[in-house]
C-alpha cells in the first residue's frame, strides 16, 4: 500500500488519508492491488489525473 501511495503521490489531492487493507490483500498481485487502489481514490475524489 505504501508503494502505491508513493508511486502515485503526485496524483493525490492534498489532505489526510487513512489507508486500510483487508487480509485478502495478500492473495492479490501488485497490479491487482494497484488497480483497486486507484479505483478507491477515484471513488472518494482524491485522485486527480496529471498531464
Amino acid at each position: 500500500m505504501r508503494a502505491h501511495f508513493i508511486e502515485n503521490i503526485i496524483c493525490i489531492k492534498s489532505g489526510h488519508y487513512v489507508l486500510v487493507a483487508k487480509p485478502a490483500i495478500f492473495d492479490k498481485s501488485f497490479q491487482e492491488i494497484k488497480k483497486a487502489y486507484i479505483n478507491a481514490l477515484k471513488k472518494c475524489s482524491a485522485f486527480q489525473q496529471t498531464t
